[in-house]
């Protein structure tokens, strides 16, 4: 008569098996625990939203950005259970170049991140590369800086309480204009 042992990587309890092959009670590894964090989960498997479509953008001014139109898509926008505030942006550089990009913007630490990127043939790529990076009121990141400080979140550090204040905070923008 033997006894079978099944051994598993790291601080795991070693099952025990019976003659038959079954696992002895009490042998039982604990259950699997999933470590990557619930917010961090939720991006990975966060699917991009619809491209932005030309009545519902809305202008704002970006006085620190290097480049020429800024645009918010009014329909992309939401606020979620993780108090990340969700939205798309075109951006247009003094090249001409234009990005569009889904992003995320953390009231608390002040932080953005890029989710997704528009391709050429109409779709969107997932951006692999991007990290929560510190808003910043110079270059590139003074989009996120104005879009944080002006639209999505409160001074206590914390997102406005629903869309339709986001919606004012546009609408009540002397610099905003509905791009036609």
């Amino acid at each position: 008569m033997s006894l079978g042992f099944a051994v598993l990587a790291g601080p795991a309890i070693a099952q025990q098996l019976d003659s038959r092959g079954n696992v002895i009670p009490g042998t039982e590894p604990p259950p699997k625990i999933d470590k990557i964090p619930k917010e961090r989960a939720t991006e990975r498997e966060m699917p991009p939203p619809p491209l932005p479509r030309p009545e519902n953008l809305v202008q704002i001014d970006v006085p620190h950005f290097p480049g020429k139109d800024v645009f918010l898509d009014r329909a992309a926008i939401s606020i979620g259970q993780d108090d990340i505030v969700r939205y798309t942006v075109v951006a247009t550089a003094a090249s001409g170049l234009k990005q569009v990009s889904y992003e995320g913007v953390r009231c608390g630490p002040d932080e953005w991140r890029s989710y997704f990127l528009a391709r050429s043939d109409g779709g969107w790529t997932k951006d692999f590369t991007s990290q929560w990076q510190r808003v910043s009121d110079a270059g590139p990141a003074a989009i996120r800086f104005m879009l944080a400080k002006g639209y999505f979140c409160t001074p206590q550090g914390r997102p406005v309480a629903t869309l339709e204040d986001i919606y004012d905070r546009l609408e009540g923008s002397s610099v905003m204009t509905k791009q036609r």
